[in-house]
This record gives C-alpha cells, sequence and structure tokens, in this order.
C-alpha cells in the first residue's frame, strides 16, 4: 500500500498536462517570434535598408524620431529590442539619396527577387514603407501587408497600383513620376489624408471624388485639363498644381 500511494505523486491527469504544454509553449513562441522579427531585420539592413520600432517611429507621419527604449539597458544588451518591440517602418535602400543617386551612376538597387524585399511580409506590423531608390515594378506583394499607413513610390515603374485597394486605412501615399495606368483604386482609398501624384499623366481628378478626407494634395500639372473632380473635398486645405516631376535615375 505505501508502494501504491506513492506511485500516485507521479502521475498527472490530461487537463493538467494541457495547461502545462499551454504555459510552456507562450515562452517558446515567444522567443520564436523575436527570433524571427531579428533575422528579418538583419535581412533588410544587410541589404542597405533602414528599419524603425515603434518608439523610433511617429505614430501619426510615419517619420523617425528621437526615442528611448523603455526596457532597461542591461535587458537590452543581453535579449534586444524584439522580444518587446514591433517593427513599424521600412526603408529599402535608405542609404542612397538623391544627389548620390545621380552622381554615381549606376547603382544596383533593390528588385522583387532580393530577399529584403520578400522578409516585408513577415513582418506583419508595418505601417509606413518607403521604397524609394529601388526597382521595384510590382507591388502585389503588399496585398499580403494588413497595416499600411504611409507608402512612397516615388519614381518607381509601377503600372499597376491595384493590390494597394485592401488598404483601407493608408492615410499618405506618393506615386510621383510613376506610369500608372488606372486610378480605380483610389475608391478604396477612403481615409486617404495626403496624396503627392506629380509627373503622373492625369487628365482630371475625378477619381479622387470618394477621398472624402483628403487634405493635402500636390497634383501633375503637365497633363491636368480638369480639376473639378475634388470640388466636394471639403477636408482639402493644401492644394499644389506647380509640381514638377522629379529626376530618374540610371539604376542597374
Amino acid at each position: 500500500m505505501p508502494e501504491n500511494r506513492k506511485r500516485r505523486w507521479f502521475q498527472i491527469g490530461l487537463r493538467s498536462l494541457l495547461v502545462l504544454v499551454a504555459i510552456c509553449a507562450v515562452p517558446v513562441a515567444w522567443k520564436s517570434r523575436a527570433d524571427r522579427q531579428r533575422d528579418l531585420i538583419e535581412m533588410i539592413t544587410r541589404n542597405g535598408g533602414k528599419v524603425g520600432y515603434d518608439y523610433q517611429v511617429d505614430p501619426i507621419t510615419g517619420a523617425f524620431r528621437s526615442g528611448t527604449e523603455e526596457e532597461p539597458n542591461w535587458l537590452l544588451r543581453r535579449v534586444g529590442p524584439d522580444y518587446w518591440r514591433r517593427v513599424r517602418r521600412v526603408e529599402l535602400n535608405h542609404q542612397f539619396d538623391e544627389f548620390v543617386a545621380i552622381k554615381f551612376p549606376p547603382m544596383r538597387f533593390i528588385r522583387e527577387s532580393d530577399e529584403s524585399w520578400q522578409a516585408l511580409i513577415r513582418l506583419p506590423d508595418v505601417e509606413h514603407l518607403d521604397l524609394r531608390f529601388t526597382k521595384i515594378t510590382d507591388v502585389s506583394l503588399l496585398e499580403k501587408i494588413d497595416s499600411l499607413k504611409t507608402l512612397d513610390i516615388t519614381d518607381l515603374q509601377i503600372t499597376d497600383i491595384g493590390p494597394l485597394k485592401k488598404h483601407h486605412d493608408l492615410r499618405e501615399l506618393s506615386i510621383d513620376s510613376c506610369p500608372i495606368g488606372g486610378f480605380q483604386v483610389f475608391q478604396h482609398l477612403t481615409n486617404l489624408r495626403a496624396l503627392s501624384m506629380r509627373g503622373v499623366n492625369a487628365r482630371n481628378l475625378d477619381f479622387l471624388s470618394e477621398c472624402t478626407e483628403l487634405q493635402r494634395l500636390d497634383a501633375p500639372s503637365e497633363t491636368l485639363t480638369d480639376i473639378s473632380g475634388i470640388s466636394s473635398l471639403v477636408e482639402l486645405t493644401y492644394l499644389n498644381l506647380n509640381g514638377a516631376p522629379r529626376h530618374r535615375y540610371h539604376c542597374t
């Protein structure tokens, strides 16, 4: 009898076992997510990109700001910020500015086949994306990102921005000098606050009639002949019709 009673200490019910497994799974999943984010960040930065954590990015404009971590320094040195922080902003080829691109052509810019571009879909919390100075021509991959708020594709050879129609929370969009072939997507971007489309081939602005939250607009001046389509945009406080297209860069 004593031996049987002793054995019961080593018995565990199915419910208790499931609870124990669930408890153990939480830190494992937490570490796995942090490791995955760290690997993706390294993938982007070693190809010339730059990322911003939530404390480094302005939640409204998406611009980088001077922020400090709330976690203790000793903890950050040991494990890094990826256990607590989320990547909110990504810039590809951020080290190339306009003057460098003009003075030292040709340069190798990011393409769709590069690992840093593919890494984007595995960073689900990205809200602000800057693709300038890349060779991206297809934004279909952006359909797999759920939370975009600002996007800059200035000077890219992108003809179709249809994949952006699911991004109802997109607030700022720059498509300067892009050879856009159609503008139907704007009927879905009803929360857009700022739009820059200098150098875009558009004869009228009727496609913006559903963008009732639009406040800032840089419109093309070369081809535009009718702006009556924005007469119903009561929130519009800034309108620029004198914008000129930017330089195109020779990149390989």
